[in-house]
């Protein structure tokens, strides 16, 4: 993933480029402490997924995991 974090002019603003995501902050302190947020997350070691569906006997018949829908660019 490629993060990087550009200055707006007009409002003054800051804002965290996350690949196609974006995220403004009103300040580059925010910004940055973002930034080093989510690169912890994406650093920290995570298990490797099971083979199986995860906890699919627990789940009622017709149930659907929720999905993350990107309906378009925000701003």
């Amino acid at each position: 993933m490629l993060i990087t974090i550009t200055q707006q002019q007009a409002p003054l603003r800051w804002t965290v480029h996350m690949d196609a995501w974006f995220v403004h902050f009103d300040s580059q302190a925010q910004a940055e402490a973002f930034v080093q947020r989510l690169q912890a997350r994406l650093d920290a070691p995570h298990p490797w997924p099971s083979t199986g569906v995860p906890g699919s006997a627990n789940k009622p018949v017709g149930y659907a995991t929720p999905r993350l829908i990107r309906s378009g660019r925000y701003g």
